[in-house]
């Protein structure tokens, strides 16, 4: 196995994503997800500000510390990710054909949908109690009903969204 392709096998990443999951599960008592770590940043930012209007995320993680399990999980995968991409030297491939096509060629604009896109997401996250690492990696590798239904819903609602975003991939 070479580490240092642009691309690895699927099979063998989903694997190691398995290896990964249970070493963290037996070691740890966790799962793999990250939507925790960046409620845990945002009740630091309620503590610091004081805002009253803020009760729901100051009751329920008053008792955490910030830096717990999740927090250091996210900058990790941050931390590897940019050593992956050293290591393959890869380069971002720059705005995609699609999305040229339909909203142009400014990388603000661009930028700007990755942001709101994240933050969607990240809302709905944090709404549905889990992300997608948390819910299709993890709950399915308990065989969690629930699991298999976000995963569901995950691609159909995906697959609307596109239509809507590109007009029907014209």
């Amino acid at each position: 196995m070479n580490i240092f392709k642009k691309v690895w096998n699927p099979f063998l990443v989903g694997g190691l994503i398995g290896f990964l999951l249970s070493i963290v599960v037996i070691v740890w008592g966790k799962i793999i997800g990250f939507s925790f770590s960046f409620v845990s940043v945002a009740s630091l930012f309620v503590a610091v500000v004081g805002q009253d209007n803020m009760v729901f995320i100051q009751e329920k993680f008053a008792q955490q510390p910030f830096i717990n399990y999740y927090v250091v999980l996210a900058i990790f995968t941050i931390i590897g990710s940019a050593i992956s991409v050293k290591l393959s030297h890869s380069k971002p491939n720059g705005i995609p054909l699609l999305w040229k096509r339909r909203f142009g060629d400014s990388a603000t604009r661009r930028n700007a949908g990755a942001f709101i896109g994240g933050l969607i997401m990240m809302i709905g996250a944090i709404f549905a109690g889990g992300c997608t690492s948390s819910h299709a990696i993890s709950g399915g590798a308990a065989f969690a009903v629930s699991a298999f239904m976000f995963m569901g819903g995950m691609f159909v609602s995906g697959i609307i969204a596109a239509f809507i975003l590109y007009k029907g991939w014209k």
